[in-house]
């Protein structure tokens, strides 16, 4: 059992650590394709080296703090999606393709979110 649990985190090092050696290499191995020199295959050790070691940038508080500011996003996300459906019902409204009545407009539209959440989200 304690041998299962070092072996993964073994394994879960070994991808943290290597895995951006390998993106190095690929972007070398693109870069000679191109006949280009491009940068070192430890490129992404620097990077990543830099992005640690940079200073905190703390913002001023303002006098009027925004609790709630990730909501946005979230909400305007959902805005997006629901005039999308709301456009789809729409066009089947008006558009007669081979008496296609709205019920069926409905279905369809539920059929593509369904797809949508499981193959993008």
């Amino acid at each position: 059992m304690l041998d299962d649990i070092v072996l993964q985190c073994e394994q879960v090092l070994a991808v943290l650590l290597l895995s951006p050696l390998l993106h190095g290499f690929m972007v070398t191995m693109e870069e000679r394709v191109q006949r280009g020199q491009g940068p070192s295959i430890f490129q992404p050790y620097r990077d990543l080296w830099k992005l640690f070691h940079k200073t905190l940038l703390i913002p001023v508080l303002t006098n009027f703090p925004l609790p709630l500011s990730d909501m946005g996003d979230i909400l305007g996300g959902g805005l997006i999606l629901t005039l999308g459906g709301f456009f789809i019902l729409l066009a089947f409204s008006i558009v007669d393709i081979r008496n296609v009545n709205i019920s069926c407009a409905i279905g369809i539209r539920n059929i593509v979110d369904r797809c949508f959440c499981v193959f993008y989200l």
